[in-house]
Parts: C-alpha cells; structure tokens; sequence
C-alpha cells in the first residue's frame, strides 16, 4: 500500500532530482501547505491510502489559499497540479487531469500585472561610472583588473538582460565573438541566445586581454573570475542600489537604442512611456530578436 505521504515523497525527490535546489524548496513548503488542507478535511496522510485522494482536494486547496497572495496561490496550485500528473505518469492513481485544470481556472486568482519600478537616474549613474572605469587612475595592476571587470560585468548586463547569475556562470567557450552572442542556461534550466552589444564585446575584450597577464587569479575558461561572485561592482557600491533593482533596466536597454533608431525623433521620455506597457519578459525576448538588438 502506498500512503499519499510516500506518493508526496516521491514527487519532491523527483523535483528535487530535475529542478533548482529553490524551485525544489518552494514546492517542498506547497506540498506541507497541501498536507495540511487534507488534515483539515479529514485525510491522515501517512496512513491512508492514495487511493483516496481525487480531485477535490484541489478544490479544497485552491479555498484555503485565498489568505495567501495571489501570487503564491498560483504557485501552490502549480505544485499541487504537477503532483497530480506525477501520479498519473507513474501509474500511481487514476487522476482526471482535465478536471483538475477547469477547477483551477474556475476558482484560482489571476495575479495583476505590475509595471517595473526602478530607479532610472540611479541605474544611468552607474553605467555612467561603469564606461569612465577605463580612464580611471590605479596604483596596481590588480585595481586596473578589478576597473575593467567591473566595466565588462555592468556593460554585459546593462546591454544584455542578463540576470546577475548567468553572467557570473558565463564562460569564454560560450561567447561567440564573431556573432556578438552567446548561448545561455537561465532560469528554469532554459536555453537562451542572448546578443552581445559592441560596447558590451570591446569591454570584454580589455578585461580578458588585461588579465592574462594574472592568469594565476583566474579559474580556467571562467569569463569572470571567482571573485566577482562574492564581491559587488563598485560603482553599485557607490550608488548604494540593490543588484536586481538594476535588471528591469538593463533588459530595456536593447529594445530602447532599437525604439530610438526607428522612433523618427520621438523624445525619450514618450518612448520610456510605451516601454513601461510591456512585461519585463517581453522587453527582453524582443530585445533579442529585434533587427537592431546586436548593436550599440
């Protein structure tokens, strides 16, 4: 006899095995939160048998969540599905997948759309800073490195969307320079190309031909070197801004040079506007299949 916590065990160690260690968390603490709505109506997980489980506890699940932002509602639904399918493509249970979709979309929340807030002037701050680093005066060698790194680390996201940890795992072999793209694994363990901007190349190219001087300091074929993943740009440090606040805008840089070129003349501040209608995604996935999005 399986016991519908061993079913749930099971589930979380295939997550866990095929999804990020957050992702696999995230949905450890939907399942505790679904363990607790079948205590509520009665079930006791680690003696009965899966066999009475069935789709209503979706229902029952998708009631108690209404406490909770919608957010996360749809999260804990998400988990809760892909427990159900999971039995099904075990032979675990007999589930009526269809059902469980229309009880979701009947009785789940849509979570509202929010525009992106983000410092504008700040982030132009700091990309100002990060193109002056080259001209900037040092005492050693190690201070020119840690100029240029960090010149190359904010251009590469400002021109590219980069999230800060892709652009930390990114490695020589990936870049290809001819093309100006590089092929990457972000969130979710998805496969992306994402265009490199001229300026965005040039400054890598100063970084990586500055540094070879040190190889000793760097891991091989690491396009940035160990450090910069435990130490933040100096000119973030200077600006006093968060990391992900700065994201939002470098997604929409790309889509705004290539809004600028076509705009005709249409002032800045009309064009920042329209951009703001627009999901962050779909800034960045436009960004990267836009006629002009590979230069700068």
């Amino acid at each position: 006899m399986i016991t519908i916590q061993n079913a749930i065990d099971q589930y979380l160690e295939s997550v866990r095995l095929a999804r990020s260690a957050r992702t696999a968390v995230t949905y450890a603490n939907a399942m505790h939160y679904f363990i607790e709505t079948l205590q509520r109506h009665g079930l006791d997980t680690e003696k009965d048998d899966l066999s009475r489980l069935n789709e209503d506890a979706i229902t029952w699940l998708a009631q108690d969540l209404k406490s909770l932002a919608a957010t996360t509602e749809r999260l804990y639904l998400t988990a809760a599905t892909g427990f159900y399918s999971f039995l099904t493509a075990d032979n675990l249970a007999n589930v009526n997948l269809p059902r469980i979709k229309m009880l979701i979309q009947q009785r789940a929340r849509r979570p509202g759309q929010r525009l992106p807030q983000f410092p504008v002037k700040a982030i132009e701050k700091v990309l100002l800073c990060a193109t002056d680093l080259s001209k900037k005066p040092y005492e050693t060698s190690e201070e020119r490195l840690i100029n240029l790194r960090d010149r190359a680390f904010l251009l590469t996201l400002a021109d590219t969307g980069l999230r800060v940890h892709e652009a930390c795992a990114l490695r020589r072999g990936d870049l290809d320079w001819n093309e100006g793209k590089a092929m990457i694994i972000g969130k979710g363990n998805r496969q992306d190309i994402v265009r490199f901007s001229t300026r965005a190349t040039d400054a890598l190219s100063d970084y990586l031909n500055a540094r070879r001087e040190n190889r000793w300091l760097f891991e091989p074929g690491a396009l940035f070197f160990t450090a910069l993943r435990t130490s933040r740009p100096r000119c973030w440090q200077q600006d006093k801004t968060h990391d992900h606040d700065h994201r939002p805008q470098y997604c929409d840089q790309p889509r705004r040079r290539v809004s600028r070129q076509r705009s005709r003349g249409h002032d800045h501040s009309t064009l920042i506007s329209a951009l703001f209608r627009h999901s962050r995604v779909a800034l960045f996935r436009e960004s990267q299949t836009g006629s002009g999005a590979g230069t700068a």
